[in-house]
């Protein structure tokens, strides 16, 4: 039986191997641009989940924008391409609720949170898939002055369907999967259960 694990990660040092180049990539991006979300960013943004920069009790925050290349958009289908009011009421409730962290601490740090995520996720109301993947979570300081929280969200194993016949190619072509290297769970420290 599997358990579902949140590992925080450090943002600078070793992350490289677990996570990436396009993870460290665009933490750097995030850096030379002091927070702030400039035109650099735009050829990213279809690889990000952006939020409402809000902190939010036992919650995630609420999506604002979807990119067509997102690990959630591989996952849940379409529906979660650009901006919908479906989205943020379509996932599950029970799993928004286990990663609500990370979003909460980038929102009252003010700083970027790497992790490494492994969990069941209901993705309708007889399938599940069990996703492991590393999460970039950063806030976007807008020039209007607002905030906002982008994610970039990574697979480090293959997404499985739990208990269905039908696999379909859920995996899709991300960046990083050139580089990712020997990834082992247990190597990345500081597990939350």
């Amino acid at each position: 039986m599997r358990s579902r694990f949140i590992k925080n990660c450090p943002i600078h040092g070793a992350h490289r191997a677990i996570h990436g180049d396009f993870i460290t990539e665009i933490l750097s991006l995030w850096e030379r641009a002091g927070g702030k979300m400039t035109d650099d960013f735009f050829p990213y943004l279809e690889y990000l989940v952006q939020f409402k920069g809000e902190y939010v009790l036992e919650d995630t925050p609420e999506i604002i924008y979807s990119g067509s290349k997102t690990l959630a958009s591989k996952v849940l289908g379409d529906k979660w391409n650009g901006s919908s009011e479906e989205i943020n009421s379509d996932l599950d409730l029970q799993f928004r609720s286990y990663v609500a962290e990370g979003y909460r601490a980038a929102v009252s740090d003010h700083h970027p949170v790497l992790d490494v995520i492994s969990s069941d996720l209901r993705v309708s109301e007889t399938e599940s898939v069990w996703v492991t993947y590393s999460r970039l979570v950063f806030p976007m300081h807008l020039k209007t002055g607002k905030v906002l929280l982008a994610s970039l969200a990574l697979p480090l194993q293959p997404i499985e369907i739990i208990g269905m016949q039908d696999l379909p190619d859920l995996q899709g072509n991300f960046p990083h999967t050139k580089d990712r290297g020997g990834f082992l769970l247990d190597s990345v420290p500081n597990a939350r259960p």
